[in-house]
């Protein structure tokens, strides 16, 4: 999930793939404000990218260096993006697991991770095709995974 504030915007965005269970359903789940007035919150008009895809040396888990969302509202188009400069943390969950607890997730292959990242937030509105105004600030946000990437 992620959180910044770039200008007059403010943003919470998160894309959550659900289990196999659940046929991996994506959830995307979007909120823009300007001036702290709502600006889009429907996630059917939010599509979801991923740009620069690495694998992660400590976690073995599938990294963007870029994630945009997109909100398209009849003319105007928000483009959020959040592209990484560092990592603040990388951690396997199971080696946070201590005694009988730690070897029950080892023998199910527990394989969970959690990732907090610093980079660039940029959010640019776009009406009728035109770049109308663009703001970019300091970010922070956070990959988790609870089991085996797709």
């Amino acid at each position: 999930w992620a959180r910044g504030e770039a200008g007059p915007y403010t943003v919470i965005a998160s894309y959550i793939t659900a289990s196999e269970q659940f046929g991996f359903e994506p959830i995307p789940i979007f909120m823009l404000a300007r001036d702290n007035v709502l600006v889009g919150d429907d996630p059917a008009k939010v599509t979801f990218e991923r740009e620069g895809i690495y694998i992660d040396q400590k976690t073995g888990k599938p990294v963007a260096a870029t994630t945009r969302y997109t909100y398209q509202d009849d003319e105007d188009r928000y483009v959020v993006s959040f592209t990484r400069t560092h990592d603040l943390s990388a951690n396997r969950m199971v080696d946070t697991i201590k005694g009988v607890k730690r070897i029950a997730a080892k023998l199910m292959h527990f394989d969970g991770a959690y990732l907090r990242f610093v980079g660039d937030l940029q959010i640019s509105r776009y009406r009728a095709g035109d770049l109308v105004e663009t703001y970019k600030d300091d970010a922070i946000w956070e990959l988790m995974y609870f089991g085996h990437p797709r």
